[in-house]
């Protein structure tokens, strides 16, 4: 099998948590398919281990492939980023367009 449909996990040093503004470790489950790497689920923790459980009690623990270099989880961190940024800027615009209706 190639790498298409293949799970991965891997975990990187501290990333920005944007949820709480600080950083914390970043761990990801990703598939990568047509060259892009897609997270499926992600945390955020205090410390590697806690993040480690969090993954061993996840429903990916058992499928995935360990990723032991920086590259991926770094690439996985930056789509997450875009999502976040995404979203927030959503949110600020859909607050912005209720405010201009009342």
């Amino acid at each position: 099998m190639g790498t298409e449909g293949r799970l991965y996990f891997e975990c990187g040093g501290l990333r920005l948590d944007n949820t709480v503004q600080k950083e914390r470790w970043f761990g990801a489950v990703w598939t990568y398919t047509d060259g892009m790497r897609y997270p499926l689920e992600y945390w955020f923790e205090d410390t590697e281990d806690r993040l480690y459980e969090q993954w061993v009690s996840s429903k990916w623990y058992e499928c995935c492939t360990v990723l032991f270099t920086p590259h991926p989880i770094n690439q996985v961190y930056k789509v997450v980023r875009e999502q976040q940024k995404q979203a927030a800027k959503n949110t600020v615009s859909h607050h912005l367009d209720n405010s201009i209706d009342e």
